[in-house]
C-alpha cells in the first residue's frame, strides 16, 4: 500500500512541476495586412499591442512572431 501511495504522490508532484513549467500567458494577435487580408498569430504575451499599432511579422524556422514597429 505504501509503494502505491508513494507512486501516486510522486506522479501528482511530477504533473504539478510539469504544468508549472509549461504554463505561459499567451495572446492571439489579429492583423490586417496592407492588402486587406486578416491573419491571426498566437504567441507568448511578452509585448502589449493596441488596436491600430503598426507591426512587423517575423517568420522563420517554423515560428512566427509579431513585434511593434
Amino acid at each position: 500500500v505504501g509503494a502505491i501511495a508513494g507512486a501516486v504522490v510522486g506522479g501528482l508532484i511530477g504533473n504539478a512541476v510539469e504544468k508549472n513549467s509549461n504554463d505561459r500567458r499567451g495572446v492571439e494577435v489579429t492583423i490586417r495586412l496592407e492588402g486587406g487580408k486578416l491573419i491571426a498569430i498566437t504567441q507568448e504575451k511578452d509585448e502589449e499591442f493596441r488596436v491600430g499599432d503598426r507591426v512587423r511579422i517575423l517568420a522563420g524556422q517554423g515560428t512566427t512572431r509579431v513585434t511593434r514597429l
